[in-house]
C-alpha cells in the first residue's frame, strides 16, 4: 500500500493536481464536534443521504465515493496481496490510515462486516483530518489510552451518530437491546457502536454496556 502511495503522490506532482486542502487545519485541540461538523460540511453529508442507503453496504459505498471526490485514495481488501490462502484478519487490523499532502490513504480490511467498516472509514478519515497516521483499535469494548485513537473514536461516532439525533432515537422505557438495535438500523452503524454511544452520552451505565457487550 506505502509503495502505491508513493506512486501516486509522484503521479499528483507530475499531473500538478493540488495538495490535500484540509491537511494541518485541524488538531485534537478543536475538539470533537469541530472536526466532526467540518467533516459533515467537506463531504457534503447529511442524514437524508443515510436514509436512502439501503443498508450499511450501500452507506459504506454512499460515504467512500464521498471521500474519494474530496481526494483520498480508499483501499480494501480481505487478503494479502492476492493471496486468497492469506486473510487479513480483523483480530490484528480493522484499517488504517497514513498521512500524506498528495495521496492520503484509507485501507479498509474488507474482511470485516459493513456495518464495521463503515465505522473505521470515518475514524480513518479523522486520522488524515488532523494529519495523524494510525491503525485503528481491534477491541473498542475496551477504553483505549492512546489519545489520538480515542479522539478519532470519538469523531466518527459524532459524524455518524450525532448526539442530538441519537438520544431522540433512544427510548428510556426500553432495554439496552432493543435500543441498541433500533438504533443501529436507523444509523447504519453495529449494534455495537450505538451502545457504546449510549454509555458515552451516559443513557446506559458501564455495567449495562459491558453486560450487553459479553451477550
Amino acid at each position: 500500500i506505502k509503495r502505491k502511495q508513493s506512486w501516486y503522490h509522484d503521479y499528483a506532482i507530475e499531473s500538478q493536481e493540488d495538495k490535500f486542502a484540509y491537511l494541518e487545519k485541524f488538531s485534537v485541540d478543536n475538539g470533537v464536534k469541530t472536526i466532526a461538523n467540518s467533516i459533515r460540511d467537506v463531504l457534503n453529508y447529511s442524514p437524508e443521504d443515510r436514509q436512502k442507503c439501503y443498508g450499511s453496504n450501500d452507506y459504506f459505498k454512499l460515504l467512500t465515493n464521498k471521500i474519494e471526490a474530496i481526494g483520498v485514495l480508499v483501499m480494501r481488501n480481505s487478503v494479502l496481496g492476492s493471496n486468497t490462502s492469506r486473510s487479513l484478519n480483523v483480530n490484528e487490523f480493522r484499517g488504517f490510515a497514513i498521512a500524506d499532502e498528495y495521496a492520503p490513504l484509507i485501507f479498509i480490511n474488507s474482511s470485516d462486516a459493513n456495518s464495521a467498516k463503515v465505522f473505521t472509514l470515518i475514524h480513518e478519515l479523522a486520522h488524515l483530518w488532523i494529519d495523524e497516521s494510525g491503525i485503528s483499535s481491534v477491541d473498542l469494548s475496551q477504553e483505549d489510552e492512546n489519545k489520538i485513537e480515542k479522539f478519532c473514536n470519538a469523531v466518527s461516532a459524532e459524524v455518524l451518530v450525532p448526539e442530538s439525533e441519537f438520544k431522540s432515537k433512544w427510548t428510556n422505557t426500553e432495554d439496552v437491546t432493543k435500543n441498541a438495535i433500533d438504533t443501529a438500523s436507523h444509523f447504519k452503524v453495529s449494534t455495537f457502536v450505538t451502545a457504546r454511544r449510549a454509555k458515552e452520552l451516559k443513557l446506559i451505565n458501564a455495567a449495562t454496556f459491558f453486560e450487553f457487550y459479553r451477550q
